[in-house]
């Protein structure tokens, strides 16, 4: 178990959904138990570093939505409240 990666192994479990959990921990139990330098071994670690940096970039994309979507909204907010300020400063239609 010398050169197993426990901070892969650690960002993998992470990433563990119900919909995940038996592929991951499957993925996670051949890692660990394969030979060190064995092709599994490497075909295991490979396939967790492309789950965590998948799962990673899905995560930071979300959080990149979220920081746009709150952005957009609260340039909405005050576009409405310049909106609301110029508009007491413009004539009526009735008042022509």
């Amino acid at each position: 178990m010398a050169d197993v990666d426990f901070a892969l192994l650690r960002l993998a479990e992470k990433f563990i959904t119900g919909a995940n959990v038996h592929c991951v921990t499957t993925w996670i139990f051949c890692y660990k138990t394969s030979a060190p330098g064995s092709d599994w071994h490497s075909r295991y670690e490979q396939l967790l570093r492309d789950f965590v940096i998948s799962r990673t970039a899905t995560a930071a994309a979300r959080e990149y939505a979220n920081l746009v979507r709150n952005y957009s909204r609260d340039v909405r907010a005050e576009s409405d409240r310049l909106n609301r300020e110029i508009s007491e400063y413009l004539p009526t239609r009735a008042a022509r």
